[in-house]
């Protein structure tokens, strides 16, 4: 048999073989569909992770704004007395001894 032939015979043998090997290989990975590669990538993304968070800070800013929207109205009542009343007699102030 020439050289030709052996490896012919050799490829034809060992073909069914690397068939088999390559069907066992792609069974054993876990294929992923369109729609959970795009979730696994936007999840991973610090780039979208960061917009998000962007997102969700103004979301906050906004419902922090519109509690102070309504009018609000303040009154400071303030109270004090004095310690020794208060006289604007004439009369009283002529009458004080001196000394």
């Amino acid at each position: 048999m020439s050289p030709g032939r052996w490896i012919a015979l050799l490829l034809i043998l060992c073909f069914p073989a690397i068939m088999v090997s390559q069907t066992a290989s792609n069974e054993s990975l876990d294929l992923l569909t369109l729609e959970e590669a795009i979730n696994l990538a936007l999840q991973n993304n610090p780039l979208v992770r960061i917009s998000t968070l962007e997102i969700e800070k103004s979301e906050e800013s906004i419902s922090e704004l519109r509690t102070h929207r309504l009018p609000v109205f303040q009154v400071p009542i303030l109270g004090s007395t004095l310690l020794t009343p208060m006289s604007f007699d004439s009369r009283k102030a002529r009458s004080a001894p001196s000394q």
